[in-house]
């Protein structure tokens, strides 16, 4: 389990495990008005080398997702 703390002061927590060759986490956001959003997030090795994270969020208790982030890490030479 890890937690993190955003800007304003609402709570991630999240918990993860390795599958597939992917670090998978989901979790939810709690923020300080009481709104939940549930989120899953991804860190994938890409054949480059690379690595993308995902993160998608859902806004309905995980009926349907969209895409919050989706970003690619290439190692600096």
């Amino acid at each position: 389990m890890q937690s993190w703390v955003d800007g304003q002061g609402g709570i991630i927590a999240v918990e993860g495990a390795l599958r597939d060759g992917a670090m998978h986490f989901a979790g939810e956001h709690l923020y300080l008005d009481g709104r939940r959003q549930r989120y899953r997030m991804s860190f994938t090795r890409q054949c480059d080398g690379s690595v993308r994270q995902l993160i998608e969020q859902s806004e309905d208790a995980g009926e349907s997702w969209y895409v919050w982030f989706d970003g690619r890490y290439v190692r600096r030479k």
